[in-house]
């Protein structure tokens, strides 16, 4: 494949050049010369850059440059920060010396609601933009992964680290107990679907949840990185409400690349990226056994062993064997010295993805200009079957067919292909198996004497590598998002536009479970085809005007439809007729799940409304009304409002330094959004019933050609409404020292009330539980991003730039209220231990079983053991929310030589480190590794005094004591971690331009280099419900990976 890819980048190339060779002849010359300021400081490190192109230089530690360009019209743009930038034609000069003046107020233009490009200070809310750069350079296939620790406020959650596995984005904590807190994605203008599938969660048994086979993808997956030009994350209220509810949560703005006007350029970027599994946290000094005698973990009859006699029970046990170098003389008499492996290291492999783009930009005829564009990412997951192959095409077109009309389209197709292997709490996950594997058992053997069944250490296990190959989950996603706005202009200060866009794709999903799986032994399987089409039209009328010298308005108008459409049948099998044949034709039992269907419509009409004053004061209106068809007619109308300023102090104020600062804007806001319900809440359901004794089992439903359904357990509330969110938001922008030194902070303060929850009702009401509006939530917290260009901060003159960046934030979460009759809410896991929201102790409370204290806290020490003793009832044993975010990105330049340190910090939040648990119980963790030990437990006994009963650490005392308590396995989730490290050297334009490129530069990147962590398995960042609202459940995921990847990126 990759074979077949750069013979066809090596093709496209050699046509581009014969064909366009005579764009090349260009006659071209050097041009020369020095950029200083405004005092008349020469300038190191400034831009000159060649407009329309990628291709300039910076001036070195004197401000002299040095530039090769082709004759004729050529612009050679001139930037430096604090700087006004200043454009310059070449015409006949050779010599150009440049002299640029101080800017008074920075302008900073950034994408915000519906595309509309603003300068950032007329703004009244916290904006933070991302660029295409960064996304690229951290390698990774989901682009919300690319985001981790790059924006202040925003969370980003892995779910762990097979190819394709699903992340969670979340900005200013939890908005919704139960529904959903992620933002709006929005590409181009239009929005786009983030939703995780998961057909299973429609099945009655296991295999409906994710707590025993684990989650699929976000379908963010589908996004390249390489086609985006840069993301805006609009954070608060008063950014998003004239998305109003669907913008509750944030919104990201994807932009895509665009074309530019001029001679068409090609671009071909190639990148290798190697992951390497993080495993740690396994003894490797005890061998498989029990008691301290030893086990070869093989069949009976087929060389099994167990000590002492040499037969019975050699399947039976896990690694409570002998040391690896203290087995008995039996051991060695009947099979010699056993054999040490490393079943992890045995099983992984080296991840390799390989990450190719082309693409061709440009304009003809003056007026229009497009950009073509093809990736693949070709992924090999670290554990064996584990795929991921996503093609991308993309188009961009856009021109100005009058002086008054123009149009702007994209179009991107994208297959996205994963083959994932099933994870959490079951038999048939790879990881729940592997984890527990014992060193003195080979893991590569494991096929029986009759050359087809498999067998594990034990009789209730499954061996990783033959899951690998007869049990997976597959995706193969179609998706087209496009979008297309055709703009009027009616007069000098009056555009009209229309923008529609589609986001539609058809997902086919399967599961292949073989013939002799341990725990589904009779095999199973399942094939779904989910169907989601979105269909976005506004209308916006945009005006801006300068009334006078004092007085600039801004104003817009707009009216918006949004219709989403979700259709998923499945057919699932139970028990398979033959081995290895999955079709629906082949099971013993056809399930014929009843399809989910839902069609969502929303229209809205939305104004905007800001006045300018001298350039110094701003104040921005926005009102948004929203029908919803999820809601009764009555509560359908809802209005979103909400209220922005701006002052800059620094033009207010003329006594203030202007030589210290640059730029100082202060800002607040008031605003509304909210959260509507999911569909037909307000409308009781029918669900396909399931009749049942309570004694023999349920009765699958359709059986004997016949089916039924039932009113749903779960009772509607007509009188349903939206969740509300009020928020108050103020901060500041300052820019010191010739815009050397920027910060911006931010305090907010949210409410979010009428959430909606299911709350238990009496069964004699004929229901299990009611939907209702039952709870009221508040975040608050600060955000600060700070970047500091640290030499000419410090006005040192050297050929090297330093930029640091620092971001910062920390959200307060509090349950102000749930209705009565609810005290917590189930967020996911078992009885014990389980995520949950908790009328008393707040959102993501690990809650399980316990040890005992005192009044004071004091751990109670029972007097005839020495050991801990255990609460009567279950309680909360941590949290998963963090405390506070923070990451710190270093940037050396030198010339073309780019060095970049980015480092990215969690700190607070816990884990339910279940796989711990079960790993201590079976004897591989690596705490077990302590066994004979003597310790005294810190606690007091019955009688209050300090105790002083050893307790010897052995096989009793973890798989009897420890593995009981949930409370032992739960574990800080705190981090810091070397993000990524990337080297980059970008060719001089004077190298490259005789070899007729426009650029050339080469990259290596380092993801995971580093981690400080307290967590048992070393990185701490995986979840089982992938982007679900129960975070932080730890139990049989793929561990994460460091990665290193090496790129090329040419132009020409």
């Amino acid at each position: 494949m990759q074979r077949k890819i750069l013979l066809s980048f090596t093709l496209l190339w050699a046509m581009f050049t014969i064909g366009l060779g005579s764009a090349f002849a260009q006659t071209e010359r050097t041009i020369t010369g020095v950029v200083k300021d405004d005092t008349g400081e020469t300038l190191p490190s400034a831009t000159v850059q060649i407009k329309g192109t990628t291709k300039g230089t910076i001036t070195d530690f004197d401000g002299k440059y040095t530039l090769v360009v082709p004759n004729g019209e050529t612009v050679l743009i001139y930037k430096y920060i604090g700087m006004e930038e200043k454009e310059i034609t070449v015409g006949s000069q050779t010599v150009i010396d440049v002299i640029l003046g101080s800017s008074k107020t920075l302008k900073d233009v950034v994408v915000t609601s519906f595309g509309i490009e603003e300068e950032k200070k007329t703004l009244g809310y916290a904006l933070q933009t991302v660029d295409s750069k960064p996304l690229v350079n951290s390698r990774e296939a989901n682009v919300v992964n690319a985001l981790a620790g790059k924006v202040a406020g925003v969370q980003i959650n892995s779910s762990g680290g097979q190819a394709g596995s699903s992340s969670r984005i979340t900005i200013r904590g939890q908005n919704s107990i139960t529904g959903n807190s992620q933002p709006l994605f929005v590409v181009d203008g239009i929005p786009i679907d983030n939703s995780q599938t998961n057909p299973s969660t429609n099945f009655n048994d296991s295999d409906g949840s994710l707590l025993f086979t684990g989650a699929g993808s976000n379908r963010a997956v589908d996004l390249d990185p390489n086609i985006i030009e840069n993301i805006s994350v609009l954070k608060g209220a008063a950014a998003t409400a004239v998305w109003g509810a669907r913008g509750a949560n944030g919104v990201i703005l994807v932009t895509t690349k665009k074309g530019k006007k001029g001679r068409p350029q090609v671009t071909l970027s190639s990148a290798l990226i190697l992951d390497d599994a993080i495993v740690q946290g396994y003894q490797d000094q005890f061998l498989q056994g029990t008691g301290e005698r030893f086990f070869n973990g093989l069949p009976d009859g087929e060389g099994g062993y167990s000590e002492p006699s040499g037969t019975d029970g050699q399947q039976i046990g896990a690694s409570w064997g002998p040391h690896k170098d203290n087995v008995s003389d039996s051991v060695l008499k009947y099979v010699g010295q056993p054999s040490v492996y490393d079943p992890r290291a045995d099983f992984f492999r080296l991840g390799q993805i390989y990450d190719n783009t082309v693409s061709v930009s440009g304009g003809f005829k003056e007026n229009y200009t497009y950009r073509l564009s093809y990736s693949n990412r070709n992924q090999q997951g670290i554990a064996p079957g584990n795929t991921l192959n996503r093609n991308n095409v993309s188009l961009a077109l856009g021109g100005k067919v009058t002086d008054k009309f123009s149009f702007q389209g994209t179009l991107n197709y994208v297959n996205t292909k994963t083959r994932r292997l099933a994870e959490g709490n079951t038999a048939s996950a790879y990881m729940f198996n592997l984890a527990t594997w014992p060193i003195s058992s080979d893991i590569t053997n494991y096929i029986r004497e009759d050359g087809v069944t498999q067998f594990g250490y034990r009789e209730d296990v499954n061996n990783p590598l033959w899951l690998i190959d007869n049990n997976s989950f597959t995706s193969n996603t179609n998706r087209l998002i496009s979008s297309l706005s055709l703009n009027y202009k009616l007069n000098s200060w009056l555009t009209l536009t229309n923008r529609f866009g589609v986001d539609t794709y058809i997902e086919d999903q399967g599961q292949e479970t073989n013939v002799g799986t341990v725990g589904r032994v009779e095999g199973r399987m399942f094939t779904a085809t989910s169907k989601s089409n979105q269909i976005d039209n506004n209308l916006i009328l945009n005006a801006h005007k300068e009334l006078n010298e004092d007085f600039e308005v801004w104003g817009t108008l707009g009216h918006n439809i949004n219709i989403r459409k979700f259709d998923q049948e499945t057919l699932r099998g139970i028990g398979l007729g033959e081995a290895d044949d999955y079709s629906y034709e082949n099971v013993l039992q056809q399930i014929d799940i009843l399809p989910a269907i839902s069609e969502v419509r929303s229209t809205s009409i939305y104004a905007v409304g800001k006045v300018g004053y001298k350039e110094t004061f701003y104040v921005e209106l926005t009102a948004r009304n929203d029908w919803f068809s999820t809601l009764s007619p009555g509560n359908r109308s809802v209005l979103y409002p909400s209220i922005s300023t701006n002052t800059i102090l620094s033009e207010l104020i003329p006594a203030l330094p202007q030589n210290i600062i640059s730029y100082w804007g202060v800002r607040a806001s008031y605003a509304q959004a909210g959260n509507a319900a999911l569909p037909y809440s307000t409308e009781q359901l029918y669900v396909r019933s399931g009749p049942s004794d309570a004694t023999r089992g349920s009765i699958a439903v359709p059986t004997q050609g016949q089916t039924g359904y039932q009113i749903s357990f779960v009772k509607a509330d007509p009188d349903l409404t939206h969740e509300l969110k009020s928020e108050f938001e103020i901060g500041t922008d300052i820019k010191l020292f010739k815009g050397t030194l920027r910060a911006d902070i931010v305090y907010y303060n949210s409410q979010i009330k009428n959430q909606i929850v299911n709350a238990e009702i009496s069964s004699a009401s004929g229901f299990a539980e009611r939907i209702i509006n039952g709870g009221t939530i508040r975040n608050k917290g600060v955000e600060m991003m700070i970047t500091a260009d640290v030499f000419k901060l410090l006005k040192k003159k050297l050929p090297l730039d330093w930029e640091i960046s620092v971001n910062y934030s920390k959200n307060n979460f509090a349950l102000e209220e749930l209705a009565p009759g609810i005290s917590s809410i189930y967020l996911g896991g078992f009885i014990d231990p389980q995520i949950r929201v908790d009328r008393d102790y707040g959102y993501g409370v690990i809650w399980g079983t316990r040890l005992a204290r005192n009044t004071d806290g004091q751990i109670l020490i029972d007097s005839r053991t020495g050991l801990p003793r255990v609460a009567d009832e279950l309680g909360p044993i941590g949290n998963t929310t963090p405390d506070w975010l923070g990451s710190i990105r270093n940037t050396l330049t030198y010339k073309g030589i780019s060095l970049t340190a980015f480092f990215d910090g969690r700190f607070g939040g816990d884990i339910m480190n279940l796989d711990l648990n079960y790993t201590t119980a079976s004897g591989t963790a690596k705490i077990t590794e302590n066994r004979g030990d003597v310790i005294i437990w810190e606690g007091v006994k019955e009688d209050g005094t300090p105790n002083d009963i050893p307790v010897i650490t052995n096989q009793t005392y973890y798989t009897g004591f420890l593995t009981s308590v949930s409370e032992l396995f739960v574990e800080d989730g705190s981090f810091v971690k070397l993000r990524e490290l990337t080297l980059s050297y970008s060719f001089p334009s004077k190298l490259i331009s005789k070899w007729k490129l426009s650029s050339l530069s080469l990259s290596a990147t380092g993801r995971n280099l580093f981690i400080a962590s307290n967590f048992s398995y070393f990185d701490p960042e995986g979840s089982l419900y992938g982007s679900g609202n129960a975070q932080g459940f730890y139990n049989g995921i793929t561990p994460g990976t460091r990665s290193y990847a090496f790129g090329i990126n040419l132009g020409f």
